[in-house]
């Protein structure tokens, strides 16, 4: 095997002589492949914030299950009328199935157009006119972390993809009460579907929601948004529903969709377990968020020795718990025993900073914030952390 790798066409180096100088190594190879794949040439700040949220609604897609008549009756709903509410109380998975039915091809990709007249003319220019769909995940990133910073990113990835002739606004607080004519212009050369996961996040009453995200957008565009149905008083759903935006209530999963998801959760990463109506039976929560977190804990045990204990036991531990907080909060003391070796108290300081911060922390930061005087926290101490 060896000779065959040293007389390979790829790049070949041997004679390391600890695990740093190999790591350095294949940090370096991992750089040069990357540059080669993804010329920097290429990027700009408006691709990298939409390849972020993309990457967000890709991951959605593991161990994703059931939802089917959820998504049909929102197809159902965008294709006639332009803006549509998907809602339910925190947990149920509302970003997981907007992003499944997006990334299915479920949405329709014509956007139904007022007046006779308009549709007749529309007949001839629908195969020229281009389908984008503009993604974000609010709160996630610094760009969609409150309404005028995530309306001007909104605006910057229109103009990029639809090489729209007109400068951006001249700050966010201008983007916010331009977003309209910007969906207007775009909607004359384009069928947009604007696609806004956790809403509420945004941190806007009714009336500057609406005012924002029109209950009437222009011709040739869509805006399809999940927001929580147990919202803190003042946010938007009620009045959302009274102007006319249509709905779609997510309740809990059905019995064979938690089995589905459990099964094709653990298939993704090549795990399974021998009962999964037991494990179902036992606990406290079947919504999407529950399963998926204990899921994505227990897949880094094995089944070690003649009866599989460690497996047992972690998950008998994760099982006690009496609902979704308290689980979180066992995971977090996993991290705690499986990440902290390099550097003490790494999870609860990290967890601190994020808690503190007004609108969350950039990575870069937090390694600053973690640092000491000899630089930045390692990358190596930091990625387990940030991985898990």
């Amino acid at each position: 095997l060896k000779e065959k790798v040293r007389q390979s066409k790829h790049g070949f180096r041997e004679g390391y002589q600890d695990a740093r100088t190999l790591g350095e190594w294949i940090y370096e190879d991992l750089i040069e492949i990357i540059g080669s794949l993804f010329p920097i040439d290429d990027v700009t700040p408006e691709s990298s914030e939409s390849n972020r949220h993309l990457a967000i609604a890709k991951h959605y897609r593991i161990g994703f299950a059931g939802r089917n008549k959820e998504k049909q009756t929102l197809s159902r709903l965008t294709s006639r009328q332009r803006c549509t509410l998907v809602t339910g109380p925190s947990g149920t998975g509302k970003s997981a199935s907007l992003s499944n039915w997006l990334l299915d091809g479920s949405s329709p990709r014509t956007i139904k157009r007022r007046g006779v007249l308009r549709r007749m003319l529309g007949r001839r220019t629908e195969a020229a006119r281009k389908a984008v769909d503009i993604v974000r995940f609010a709160g996630a990133t610094d760009e969609s972390s409150a309404a005028p910073r995530l309306a001007y990113s909104i605006i910057a990835e229109l103009r990029q993809r639809l090489l729209l002739d007109r400068s951006l606004p001249a700050d966010t607080t201008t983007a916010l009460t331009e977003f309209e004519s910007w969906l207007e212009q775009a909607g004359k050369v384009a069928d947009v579907q604007l696609v806004i996961a956790g809403l509420e996040k945004v941190g806007l009453d009714a009336h500057d929601t609406l005012n924002w995200l029109p209950s009437s957008p222009p011709d040739g565009v869509s805006i399809v948004v999940s927001m929580r149905s147990d919202p803190d008083e003042g946010q938007p759903i009620d009045a959302m529903r009274d102007a006319g935006w249509g709905a779609v209530e997510l309740g809990p999963l059905a019995e064979n969709e938690c089995l589905e998801a459990i099964e094709s959760t653990l298939a993704h990463y090549g795990k399974h377990v021998a009962n999964a109506n037991k494990l179902l039976s036992e606990m406290s929560s079947r919504t999407p968020r529950f399963l998926r977190t204990f899921l994505e804990d227990i897949r880094v045990y094995g089944e070690f020795g003649e009866t599989g204990e460690q497996l047992r036991e972690r998950i008998d531990w994760y099982l006690d718990s009496a609902d979704e907080s308290e689980l979180h909060q066992r995971v977090i003391q996993r991290w705690q025993d499986d990440y902290q070796r390099d550097r003490p108290d790494l999870v609860r300081d990290a967890l601190c900073l994020i808690a503190l911060s007004h609108r969350g922390l950039e990575e870069t930061e937090i390694l600053q914030l973690l640092g000491d005087e000899n630089g930045p926290l390692p990358r190596y101490v930091w990625t387990p952390v940030h991985a898990a």
